[in-house]
């Protein structure tokens, strides 16, 4: 029972870090358009616009939160085997 308080410990952190980093970044852009539009409209590198950019990143940043939760499910999923197999003995 001890290992499966770990695994459930070590899955919620993880989650719960992930979800509250997900929702920050994913909710700064409609918000820095709506406050500082000046400087969203700002075009550092030709016509690209700091919004174009942060919304680029969103694409990015969802495929490194998903790497990283399959990198970490596959830790969490050899947890929950190693439970299973102590549970059957």
């Amino acid at each position: 029972m001890e290992n499966y308080e770990k695994w459930r410990h070590a899955r919620r952190s993880f989650l719960i870090k992930v979800t509250i980093f997900a929702i920050v970044f994913f909710m700064f852009l409609p918000i820095a358009l709506g406050f500082f539009p000046s400087f969203m409209k700002q075009a550092p590198f030709g016509v690209i616009t700091y919004a174009w950019i942060f919304a680029f990143l969103q694409i990015i940043m969802t495929w490194i939160i998903g790497t990283l939760y399959w990198f970490k499910s596959r830790k969490l999923d050899a947890m929950i085997e190693e439970i299973r197999r102590e549970a059957v003995e």
